[in-house]
């Protein structure tokens, strides 16, 4: 996956929010959270998948109080409405709170 992300910045001068999107859920996949929050971090102009897909991750790996974190600060940053998406992650992760 780095490697291919290596190609894609070489060849891009930035990389277009669809393909970072993509990123952030095959970084996350890959296990590398941190290359996934280094992504969107960099993306200038958020939309809501770059939000649900930096959620989903944060959820993938269990880190459910980062995920309500995250969540909090979309809702109250980003200008951007969720969506079922968005809804469906949370209520998976208040689900795995509630069982701790």
């Amino acid at each position: 996956m780095q490697e291919l992300h290596g190609k894609i910045v070489k060849y891009e001068e930035a990389l277009s929010l669809v393909v970072s999107n993509a990123a952030i859920t095959a970084y996350s996949q890959c296990g590398t959270l941190a290359d996934s929050r280094r992504i969107f971090d960099g993306i200038e102009s958020r939309d809501l998948i770059s939000w649900n897909s930096m959620l989903g991750a944060y959820a993938y790996h269990g880190m459910d109080d980062e995920a309500m974190g995250f969540f909090v600060r979309m809702m109250r940053e980003s200008g951007v409405q969720p969506d079922m998406y968005t809804f469906t992650s949370i209520t998976s992760i208040i689900r795995c709170m509630q069982v701790l």
